[in-house]
């Protein structure tokens, strides 16, 4: 009986490490936009589950990280389905400012790269913006 329970608490240990590795990177992956991407995956749960889904989900099975990316990507095709361009009020990944960053950088004719141009701050903010949004994920 000892083994038994001996067992029963290293397998508990085990997910809840194994929960814990899960988050971390998932953290690290979308940074700042962590929060809002485990609230779009909830949202998407709770929009189309029944309620044996959503229990069984609630149980575990929505800990796993696959599953969470799914949600929120899900959550994010919607939003964008219902808005012109990116969801409004969503922060982007890392790999997302990344990409917009890369895109600033590609395009000469960008109000970034003119002074005088009347966009020419904003486009500065942006990009200070989206550089501290690469950094914070990694």
């Amino acid at each position: 009986m000892t083994e038994a329970i001996s067992a029963f608490n290293k397998m508990g240990e085990e997910k809840q490490a194994s929960m814990g590795e899960a988050e971390t990177n998932l953290r690290k992956k979308w940074g700042a936009a962590y929060m809002q991407n485990i609230a779009l995956s909830k949202k998407v749960v709770r929009q189309f589950a029944d309620e044996k889904a959503f229990v069984e989900l609630d149980k575990g099975l929505g800990n796993n990280p696959a599953l969470i990316e799914m949600f929120a990507n899900i959550g994010k095709i919607l939003s964008e389905d219902q808005l012109v361009g990116k969801a409004g009020g969503l922060t982007l990944t890392p790999d997302e400012a990344q990409s917009e960053i890369n895109k600033i950088k590609g395009d000469k004719e960008h109000p970034y790269w003119k002074e005088g141009h009347p966009s020419h701050q904003e486009a500065v903010d942006r990009m200070t913006q989206l550089m501290k949004l690469v950094t914070a994920g990694g």
